[in-house]
């Protein structure tokens, strides 16, 4: 994984990304520092101006854990698709009846995980957030989170039907099996979108989803550097992003006419 301020970032930017690129980022911990708890979080100053500049040029979407209606007032900006609960919400043609599974699944999983003892008076600084479509098992306040990351193991092993998990930064998210991960939700917006390929920027094990998945002509960027990664680029810390989405904007200006996509195509989902 190469420094995406560097030679070698430059070469890739200006080799893979064009006016038919989708522009996709995660929010916590991307578009937003990482806060304490999920409420706190805000849109980093500087961000909204350059994400309206390449929504001017070409296609650019949201893809986050959170819910749509959580997201849309903490961004300054209207991006061309918002995609919320890691892609049950906001994406197009989704498919009939997925969503209201999940619903059912996650109240009988809340059911199960509120049974006594519940986690949060085991462990204090466990919080489990309900996202209707998801299920966020957060641990970041705990004094012990070693403790706290073997109490939620233990008890998500309990949870029938199994859960699909998916980390994050002291979180644990829950998911059901024939949902869709950020990974596959990118991939059907590009499709859907008309654009030729995706430049991704996330930071954390849920952006793994597309990282791992994404073709050889795709862009990935991980904000921070983790040996693990499949990102072919990182940068050092969230405040580059900004930095990035500006060159990014830059290169587009100069890419010029470049099979953009028809503005009909790419109206907001929401």
């Amino acid at each position: 994984m190469k420094h995406m301020f560097s030679p070698d970032g430059d070469a890739a930017l200006n080799a893979l990304v064009s006016r038919s690129t989708l522009i996709a980022l995660d929010y916590d911990g991307t578009l937003s520092p990482i806060a304490a708890l999920p409420d706190r979080a805000r849109t980093a100053l500087g961000v909204a101006r350059p994400l309206k500049m390449l929504g001017e040029m070409t296609t650019v979407a949201i893809l986050t854990g959170r819910r749509v209606s959580d997201i849309r007032d903490r961004l300054d900006f209207t991006p061309h698709f918002l995609i919320g609960n890691h892609g049950l919400e906001g994406l197009p043609d989704q498919e009939e009846g997925l969503t209201d599974r999940a619903r059912l699944q996650c109240r009988a999983w809340l059911g199960q995980l509120g049974a006594a003892p519940a986690m949060e008076s085991v462990v204090p600084g466990i919080a489990v957030e309900d996202k209707s479509l998801s299920i966020s098992i957060h641990y970041r306040l705990a004094r012990d989170r070693d403790q706290a990351r073997s109490v939620i193991a233990r008890r998500l092993a309990s949870l029938t039907p199994a859960p699909r998990v998916i980390g994050g930064h002291c979180v644990v998210n829950l998911l059901t099996a024939e949902a869709p991960d950020k990974g596959m939700a990118l991939k059907h917006l590009v499709a859907r979108s008309g654009c030729r390929n995706a430049l991704y920027i996330g930071d954390d094990e849920t952006d793994e989803t597309v990282f791992r998945s994404a073709p050889p002509d795709w862009l990935t960027v991980s904000v921070g550097r983790r040996p693990r990664s499949a990102a072919a680029y990182f940068l050092q810390h969230q405040s580059e992003v900004v930095p990035l989405l500006i060159r990014v904007a830059a290169a587009l200006q100069t890419a010029g006419r470049i099979d953009r996509p028809q503005l009909a195509s790419r109206k907001a989902r929401t």
